[in-house]
């Protein structure tokens, strides 16, 4: 399975004062892409432990931001559709963004992975002066479940440990479901 997308756009802002008809237009952009590879091609590094793919991301004055899950009632009860980037990631325009990256590894239990697999990336942010703005490691897992039927694991969590630098900041969280 393949995913990748790319957005480019530029935008106006008025960088001094919201009332003045003076402005200044900024470029953004984002690229993403994530493939899992068939389990007959796993890359095993552990024993009992296998690479199953590998995802990349880069962007330029964009905000990310990680969606949590949706709730089940809500997706049984919704009338329109709505498509989240390959990584799970939404994007927003942010001139205080300068450049960010995501490596991904598609991590699992090995020959099976559907004992255990999980997602595991590291992130950083850059100011527009060259500053660490962010950097975090997200790791989104599921047990009991195959790599293409995630949607329909009993088990799932994800973790989220991130430092941001300019307010010192470090924060740790975590959420698990368990469907018996």
């Amino acid at each position: 399975e393949i995913t990748a997308n790319l957005t480019m756009g530029a935008t106006k802002y008025n960088y001094s004062n919201p009332n003045s008809p003076l402005t200044n237009s900024f470029r953004y952009w984002y690229v993403d892409a994530k493939v899992i590879l068939p389990k007959t091609m796993a890359i095993s590094f552990f024993s009992g432990v296998a690479f199953y793919g590998f995802g990349v991301g880069a962007w330029q004055r964009m905000q990310i931001t990680t969606i949590t899950p949706p709730n089940p009632a809500d997706i049984e009860n919704a009338s329109q559709t709505s498509a989240p980037q390959g990584s799970g990631a939404f994007f927003t325009p942010d001139k205080n963004i300068g450049f960010g990256f995501k490596v991904l590894a598609v991590i699992g239990t090995y020959p099976e992975p559907k004992a255990f697999n999980c997602d595991a990336a590291l992130n950083a942010e850059f100011t527009t002066s060259g500053g660490l703005n962010k950097i975090w490691f997200d790791l989104d897992f599921w047990a009991m479940a195959g790599l293409l039927e995630r949607s329909d694991a009993p088990v799932t969590g994800e973790v989220l440990i991130q430092y941001i630098p300019p307010s010192k900041i470090f924060d740790i969280q975590a959420r698990a479901k368990i469907i018996y």
